[in-house]
């Protein structure tokens, strides 16, 4: 329906959620200065489930600030 085009309109479901999680995780490691298990903690997933989805999402450190090397 028309009502319910906005920005993204054309745009999967899978592909909205996708990149609505990826904003989520970059917030959070902005939020943490980088630190991952901060950032995990504050996003209430383990370390192990955040990196598998900084990898699967393709989330660079230029992304995102970093106080980890």
């Amino acid at each position: 329906s028309e009502a319910f085009a906005g920005p993204g309109a054309r745009e999967g479901l899978r592909e909205r959620v996708r990149r609505y999680e990826a904003e989520l995780i970059v917030d959070a490691l902005n939020r943490a200065d980088g630190h991952r298990g901060r950032a995990a903690t504050d996003l209430g997933i383990p370390l192990r489930t955040l990196s598998h989805k900084i990898q699967a999402l393709g989330i660079r450190r230029g992304g995102y600030r970093s106080s980890e090397s």
